[in-house]
This record gives structure tokens, sequence and C-alpha cells, in this order.
């Protein structure tokens, strides 16, 4: 009797596929360095390629929640006059609405909104939140899902509100909210008629609640007396399925003059038709609901996302190359024992794609830690566990694999060809060919951060020059408080005495706009000597006693407002040296003026100071006393134990009224303006970083490549008498000139981008050849310093182990 055992055969390709991926592993294994840096090089590009795509997803996906949200618009107003540079807004007449619908077919709804920020009270308790006042279209034409209520008659009624469902949770707990009162701003009672789901934060207008607009008698009034004139109101419309706007927009200019026939032609409004999905980034009219995105950045931000992936890629195949072309001779001894062409070829894909993978684990691993910090380096809620996050790690794995193919392609074709004679007869494989391909790869590498490290370092110096920049008046430690309610500026002189108390309060005054943003602006008119007809576009503020001493703005001749003349609250002004300079005149004081406030004497004239950010010019500026007005309080703090003074301003105010208590330091929202200029400048410098660090990486497996090729050159030089200096400007030579190849492309590229991105700013650095030479020497250090190790490394080889080189 014989024992045997049987096992089934595994198949055949099950066999061949194991083999394959065990001799990666094995490659792997033999050779660590290279591959840890190959994975993380592809890792870091498309990790950054992830997280930049995802925030583009997040943007280009604004308001696309809405159902209609293809067929929705708002109505844009063109006006005869320019502010801030800008003629068109985003707000019109009260009948702009139900006039649309009824004079157009193609118009299926229309509604009319109003943003507003209110008290809402309960049973003593209050809450402070944003809000719209809206018709009982607000849902015909939005997408906002009703949990509670009824849709079409929620905003029907007068004094009525719809709530979303965080504010009816926070306000009433478990309690069913519809049918229930608040009181809002302390005086009317409204009832609870709604409550809606959570806005998106990807919308360009968010609320937290929603008050009928017909409980607005300013609305009726303006809206009875057809008073298309007053532009508090936002018209958003619904087009109907099929029609094009442009057929409505052709219709438009005849819808304006019928309605404003009473007017001369050329002061008449014109109306223009923008797409909802279009409002955040490519909207920049005036009065917005709120900040838009600009589509520049957005572009800007794919661009160095696709930049980062392909420097990532390029690293690869680079590497990639320098790790195949060591295996020659393994390459040789499977062609004769009868290896074909494509199952080497397999052997070296499976190998980049196995590769690629490991990267995708380690670049998905980095996404997740990174995600928090980005999210809120952008200030959005970016996600991965949304569906859009989900696609996109889909698309991100698909792009993997089709980079392992595509970077792992190259050295399985080139290998795969070689001949196994030559291999094995000890000839060095690829010393003759030169690699023009991988040699424009780097030269592209180094372009692109060469241009990332001078755009760092302009953005660096410019916002450097507007934190430096004199502005006029200081913005150190000064407290502002946006007054909210009546209470608190009835009872200011109080307030102000109590806040004195404080040794560590230096000074309290009052203003209608802060100096960061006069935003008020009119046409002065009856100046002493002006034309009939002539006036001059002027801001204008109200301001309270001690705002010059408060801001520390400069007087340049005359006095300020004082106590001590009555006549200030009736009519005296102070212009700044710009507006005197456009008027005219050679001396100001004593000058007449006609205005709203009364006709008075100029009574000073203060120094320039900045009223907007350094994008605009200074512009003329009119200040009059105005004790009654008081929208905002400003506070100037000693520098010693600031905590403590704001506590007790907060005890002060809170003493005076409901409202919760709210401040912001002056310098902070001076560095609000340059938002997108501080995170521009972050991005550059970031992104600028990682892109040398692959560049790096790419040039570190192309100089392994190189002096693996010239092993032998290099043991016959050394020989020869050539010294280990002599042999390390050899190697490095030929990559400085890929370098200086790439400075010459990336120098004329980055001047002309930041040249344009500088002319945002009427206040800005000049471009200095300085910055340019800063960047090109440390982007040639890091290449000296890439290539070095291994130049080193070959020159130092012993010459008899070099001249036996294989």
């Amino acid at each position: 009797a014989c024992a045997f055992s049987w096992r089934p055969a595994k198949p055949h390709y099950l066999s061949k596929n194991q083999n394959y991926f065990k001799i990666a592993f094995r490659n792997f294994k033999k050779q660590k360095l290279y591959a840890a840096l190959n994975i993380l090089g592809l890792a870091v590009g498309l990790a950054c390629f992830a997280l930049i795509a995802r925030y583009v997803q997040y943007e280009l996906n604004y308001d696309a929640f809405h159902e209609k949200a293809d067929r929705i618009y708002r109505v844009v107003q063109q006006t005869h006059f320019v502010y801030m540079g800008n003629d068109q807004w985003a707000v019109t007449g009260a009948p702009m609405a139900p006039a649309l619908v009824n004079e157009f077919p193609e118009v299926t709804h229309a509604t009319t909104l109003k943003p507003q920020n209110a008290l809402l009270s309960r049973n003593d308790q209050h809450y402070y939140e944003v809000g719209l006042e809206a018709d009982a279209h607000l849902f015909s034409v939005f997408t906002f899902p009703m949990l509670r209520g009824n849709p079409e008659t929620a905003l029907a009624e007068p004094n009525t509100i719809v709530l979303t469902v965080s504010l009816a949770e926070k306000i009433f707990g478990d309690e069913d909210p519809l049918g229930q009162t608040l009181l809002l701003q302390k005086q009317e009672a409204y009832t609870v008629t709604g409550v809606v789901e959570d806005v998106p934060a990807n919308a360009h207008f968010t609320f937290d609640f929603i008050t009928s607009l017909v409980s607005n008698p300013f609305y009726l009034k303006a809206l009875n007396e057809n008073q298309g004139s007053l532009w508090y109101w936002y018209t958003y419309f619904v087009l109907q399925e099929g029609v094009p706007h442009t057929q409505l927009q052709a219709k438009m200019d005849a819808f304006a003059d019928k309605y404003m026939a009473d007017d001369a032609p050329e002061d008449r409004e014109r109306y223009f038709l923008q797409p909802l999905t279009a409002i955040h980034l490519r909207s920049h009219i005036l009065a917005e609901l709120a900040p838009n995105n600009d589509l520049k950045y957005i572009y800007l931000f794919s661009g160095i996302g696709l930049a980062i992936l392909l420097l990532a890629c390029i690293n690869y195949m680079n590497l990639a190359i320098a790790r195949s072309v060591r295996r020659a001779r393994e390459v040789g001894m499977r062609k004769v024992v009868g290896a074909r062409p494509r199952q080497l070829i397999a052997q070296f894909m499976s190998e980049s794609v196995l590769l690629a993978l490991s990267a995708f684990v380690l670049a998905i691993g980095l996404v997740l830690a990174a995600l928090p910090f980005f999210s809120q380096f952008v200030e959005r809620d970016l996600s991965m566990s949304t569906g859009q996050g989900g696609w996109l790690l889909l698309r991100l794995l698909g792009l993997t694999l089709l980079v392992g193919l595509v970077s792992g392609s190259y050295p399985a074709l080139f290998m795969s060809s070689i001949k196994p004679t030559l291999v094995l007869k000890k000839r060095a494989v690829g010393r003759t060919r030169r690699f023009p391909l991988r040699s424009l790869l780097i030269v592209g590498q180094y372009a692109v951060s060469i241009v990332l490290v001078i755009g760092s370092l302009i953005t660096y110096q410019q916002l450097r020059f507007v934190q430096n920049t004199d502005m006029g008046y200081t913005r150190e430690q000064i407290v502002t408080i946006r007054v909210r309610d009546e209470a608190v500026g009835e009872n200011y002189e109080a307030i102000k005495a109590e806040l004195l108390r404080n040794p560590n309060t230096l000074g309290v005054t009052t203003s209608t706009y802060l100096p960061t943003s006069m935003n008020f602006r009119n046409n002065l008119r009856g100046w002493e000597g002006s034309a009939e007809e002539e006036e001059l576009p002027v801001f204008m503020t109200g301001v309270g006693y001690d705002f010059l001493d408060v801001f520390e703005i400069d007087l340049v001749e005359g006095r300020t407002f004082s106590h001590d003349f009555a006549t200030d609250t009736t009519g005296a002004y102070l212009l700044n040296e710009t507006a005197v300079e456009k008027i005219g005149w050679q001396t100001a004081l004593g000058k007449q003026l006609q205005h709203e406030v009364g006709d008075g004497p100029v009574i000073g004239v203060v120094k320039d100071f900045h009223l907007h950010s350094l994008h605009q010019p200074i512009a003329p500026l009119l200040l009059y006393l105005d004790p009654e007005t008081i929208n905002y309080i400003a506070i100037k703090l000693a520098s010693e134990d600031i905590q403590n003074t704001l506590d007790s301003i907060e005890q002060t105010i809170e003493a005076f009224t409901s409202y919760p208590f709210a401040y912001r330091f002056l310098d902070d929202i001076f560095d609000r303006m340059y938002t997108s200029e501080i995170k521009l400048g972050q991005l550059f410098g970031i992104f600028s970083g990682l892109s040398l660090l692959i560049a790096s990486l790419g040039l570190f497996g192309l100089a392994a490549f190189s002096a693996e090729q010239r092993t032998k050159e290099l043991g016959v030089r050394k020989v020869l008498g050539a010294t280990v200096p002599n042999l390390v400007i050899l190697l490095t030579k030929e990559f400085t000139r890929l370098v200086l190849v790439a400075a010459v492309i990336a120098l004329p590229v980055a001047y002309y981008a930041m040249h344009r991105w500088l002319e945002n700013f009427a206040y800005r650095v000049a471009i200095s050849p300085v910055v340019f030479a800063l960047a090109l020497v440390s982007v040639l250090a890091l290449a000296w310093l890439s290539v070095s190790y291994q130049a080193l490394r070959a020159a130092r080889i012993n010459p008899a182990q070099s001249l036996k080189y294989e």
C-alpha cells in the first residue's frame, strides 16, 4: 500500500499573481529608502490634492441644495452713480417681485426678502439671532424643508415667525414650538407657525429665523405706493423650465422704462439677472447678503492642488525609474529562463500599483489627520463623511490606480525591452541614454516650486506692509461694541461715566461708523464758493466727543468738537485733507457747508487716514457731531489687566440692556479686512514648502540614478587624479543647469502673476529683484543639498570597487 495526500492545485493565474506580489514585497524590503521616499512623496501629493479638491468641491456647490437652483435668479440693479468703484447693487425696490410675476409669464414664482438681526425673548430669556424678513412665496422659490407647519401659509399673516430646528430646540427644548409666542426686539409678539431644517452652511445667505415681511409697515408702504427707488429689498425668482434667462433679460430694459417713465433716460436704473449658483463665486456687487468668495481664488487653489499632485507623480516616476534600472541583471536572468516581456511588464506594473495603493492608504490617514485643521483654516465644514466626501475618495482611489499604471509603464516598458546579453556581460544599462523627458519633468517641478516660493515671499512682504503701514489712526487696545439696543444709546452718558471710573479705561467715544470702514457716502453740495450744480462725493459719518482722541487721529488745523461750543451739535464740521484738496480751498477754517444736520462752518481739518482697506485710495471725508445716533461705542484700554477691564465693561453694559454682550478689538476687525490675503500667504507658504520637498525627493532619485550609471566613470576619474570635490561638482553641475532652466521659465511667470495680484491694492510694495534672487538661491541650495548626498556617496567609493561595478 502506498500513502499519498492530495491537495487541489491552485489556479495558474493565482499562483502567478502571488509570485508578482512576493517579488514586489521582497524588492520593497530590499530597497526600503526608495520605497519609503516614493510612498511618502506620492502620499503627500495625494493628500494635498484631496484637501484642496474637497474645498473646491464645497465652494462650487454653494446653493446647489435648492431643488430649483438651476432656475433661480436674483435681480441686480445697475445705477447711474458709482460707489466704491461699483455701480451694481444686489437690492431693488419693494414692488420688483410682484411686478415680475405680473409682467412676465416666464416667471413662475418671485419672492422678496431682507436680512435682520434681532433679539428674540421668551420668559425673560433672550436670544440674539441672525434672521430674515420674507414674504409668503419664499418656500416656493427656495428649498428650505419645513418639518412643522405649512410652507404655503407660514409667512402669509403679519406677526408670524418660522424657526430653524436648532433655534426651536434652543428656545423651547422638547416643547412643541407651533403656536408659541416670541417677543421680537422686546416689542412685538410673534407666533411660531413653522419649523424648518437648518440651512446648509454652503448657502450664500443663512438664517436662524424668518419673520413675515407683511409685518413690516415700511415694506407695506413702499409696496403700496410703488416706491421702486427705495433699495432695501432682495428679489429672487424662478424661471419656467426650458426658458433661457437671456429671453427674459432681453425684456428688462423695456420693463425698467415702463416703471420709471417719469425719470430722465440717463437716470433710469437697469436690471440684470444673476444665476443663484453664480452668486457666491462670481458676484462682487454692492450690498451682498454675506461676503462672497472669488472664482480666481478657486482657480488658484485648484492650480496649486494639481501642481502638487503633478509634482508628486513626477517624483514617483523618477524614483521608480531609479529603482528599476538597478534590477537590470534580474530582468536579464528572467529573460534567459523564459520570462516573456508581458510577464515582466506585469511584474513592474503590479509593483508600481502596489506602491501607489500603499501611498493612497497613507494619504487617507494624512487627510483625516489634517482635515480638522484645514477646515478651520478655510473656515468651512469639509467633512469626508458626507456623500460628496465619499465620492471624492473613490475618485482619488481611481486617480491613484491611474498614477500607478502610468508611472509604472515607463520603467516597465523600458526594462522589458533590454537585451539579456548586454546585462549578463556586465554592461551598464542606459548609460548612453539621455532622458530628456525626465529632465523636462525636473525643470517643470522646480519651475512650479520657484513660482510658489516667490509668491509666498511677495505675499508676506505685502502683508507686512499692510500691518506696518500707518493707517492714520490707532487700532491697538481699542474695544468696539456694536450698539443694538436703543436703551444703550439713551443711557450712553451714564455708561460712559461708569466706564471711565475704571483707571484702565483711557477714553470712550461713539460713532456711526468705525475708522476701518466709513461706508456711507453722499454728494456734498452748496459749499462756499461752489457752482450751482457742483457736487462732490464725500464719505460722511457722525461721531461723538473725543472721537479724534480715542483713535489718535491727528488734527492738521483748527479744533475738534467740544462741549464748550453748543453750536457744534447744530452745524460744525471736520474735513480731511483730501476733501479740502478736492474742493479747492486754500484754507478750510471758517468756510460754510450745507448739510442735513444744519448749515455751518468747517472748524477743523484732520490728517488723512485710511477710511477702508489699502485696496482703496483715501477718499474725501466729512465728520459731524452726532451724539444721538450711536451705532458703535469705542473704548481705549490701558495695556494692563485687560481681561478684568473687559469683565468690568461687560457688567456696565449689561446693566442697561437685555442683549447679549459682544465686543471686538479694532485690530481684529482690521485683520479681517485682509482675510483672503492672509490665507493666500499661508497657503503659498505651506504648499511652496511641500512642492520643494516633493521636487527634492524627485531630484534625489534622479541623482541616485545618475550616480548609479556613472559608477565606473567616477572610478576611472578618481584613478586619474580627480578629487572628491571635483566629482561632486561634476555630478551636481547637470542638476544645477536644470534648476537654472526652471528659473528662466519661472521668474517671468511669477513676476507677471504677483504684479497682477498687487494691482488689487491702491497701496502696495514694489517687487524687488532681491525677492527673486532669494527664491532662486534658496531653491538652488535645497537642490544641491538633495544631490550632494548621492554625489558624495558615489565620489567616496573606492576606485577598485567602482572599476569592478557591474
